[in-house]
């Protein structure tokens, strides 16, 4: 096992689960020829070549990625360590190619590494999004070539036999049930938003999201610019104001969502939500001194409570089959909008704070920002949507 961060074939920045006891159990230090069947990032290789200056290692691993890795540590042995893209499964054929007939030790630290969980490419990580890829040796079929092609029952005996899944058979047939042709007049974000316009709230509400990001890199976009024209702040003030910021909104969106939305209902959380941001932003604009900026620090983070129950209601006007389409089309709209956002963010501040302006007001962006938010309550009003949680009763 390696830490979360290490490198294939690289020095593992930990020592790996039960190092000392695996080298004795092998008896690396009397010398001999040993086989590290899952290489890794190489950390039972380097115990067992450091443990006798005889010892020679033939390491293992299915992950290409890994092997090329291991290239360095191969040179840096020598000829002590033979590096094959491969499977313990065939461990005496590999053997016998490199030239062993015997061995006196064989290691195995059996289980996917992190190292595939935490590259979202290769789609294994239930945390981010990436391809459905999931294959070891980068060849052959993929996951995704499995839940769009295979029949229902090939699909079935495959989450029965290697997930023990009890709902085999419904699971199979739900996927084949919803598969549907890829046209790729949809891959694209215009094909997208056109693909979703059977869902007449779709486009107001996906206005909002934009006015939403539009509003929220008003923030980091000017921020340090702001603070340091209007307060003289230094960059460690500025350091300490983001800090708090960060503070605030892991607070606003990760625990308060849980406590508020299922007493006020969806609807509510977010009207509530971009109340509370519109006056935040307008509270930044105005600000006549740094401890008002912090005050309004507070009041801006409580719009964290109608993020998650705007996604929950954009999610609810879309069938299951269709979530991923809208997610595309959301994602593609705030990446477009983060690109002009900045753009427009600083040229107000800069206006406004030049000769060239007809009022100096520093705070421009931010007072943006806030009529983005307030437009974004007014069109979410206009839209009326059906939320998927309701207020308690």
């Amino acid at each position: 096992m390696i830490g979360r961060g290490d490198r294939p074939g690289g020095s593992a920045r930990h020592v790996p689960v039960l190092l000392k006891e695996a080298c004795e159990a092998l008896g690396a230090a009397r010398g001999g020829a040993f086989v590290d069947g899952t290489f890794g990032a190489g950390g039972y290789t380097q115990a067992i070549l450091r443990a006798n200056p005889v010892n020679r290692v033939v390491a293992i691993d299915r992950d290409p990625e890994v092997i090329g890795a291991g290239a360095a540590l191969a040179a840096k042995f020598k000829r002590r360590l033979t590096l094959v893209s491969g499977r313990f499964g065939a461990l005496v054929d590999i053997l016998r190619e490199a030239g062993h007939e015997t061995v006196d030790g064989v290691v195995l630290d059996i289980g996917v590494s992190s190292m595939q969980l935490d590259q979202p490419e290769r789609g294994f990580s239930f945390r981010a999004n990436g391809p459905l890829d999931m294959r070891m040796e980068r060849m052959g079929v993929s996951a995704a070539d499995l839940v769009n092609e295979a029949s229902e029952a090939e699909l079935a005996d495959i989450f029965h036999f290697y997930g023990e899944e009890r709902r085999a058979r419904a699971v199979a047939r739900a996927i084949v049930e919803r598969r549907r042709t890829f046209e790729v007049w949809r891959a694209n974000p215009i094909g997208s938003l056109i693909a979703l316009r059977r869902f007449p709230m779709m486009f107001g509400l996906i206005g909002v999201g934009v006015l939403l990001q539009l509003a929220h890199d008003a923030l980091p976009a000017t921020w340090t610019y702001y603070t340091m024209l209007k307060f003289n702040w230094t960059s460690a003030d500025v350091g300490y104001s983001l800090m708090a910021v960060g503070a605030l909104t892991a607070v606003s969106f990760g625990v308060l969502p849980p406590l508020v939305v299922p007493r006020i209902g969806e609807t509510n959380a977010v009207y509530l939500g971009l109340a509370f941001s519109t006056l935040g932003y307008a509270g930044y604009a105005f600000s006549a001194a740094p401890w008002m900026l912090y005050t309004w620090m507070v009041v801006w983070s409580l719009g964290g409570i109608g993020g998650p129950a705007l996604n929950s209601i954009m999610s609810a006007q879309v069938p299951a089959d269709e979530q991923g389409e809208l997610m595309g089309a959301r994602a593609s709209m705030d990446s477009i909008t983060s690109i002009i956002a900045p753009v427009v963010m600083t040229g107000l501040f800069s206006y406004f704070t030049s000769s060239a302006a007809p009022i100096y007001f520093a705070g421009a962006s931010f007072l943006a920002a806030a009529l983005c938010e307030l437009g974004a309550l007014g069109l979410f009003a206009r839209t009326k949507p059906h939320a998927a949680l309701a207020p308690a009763e």
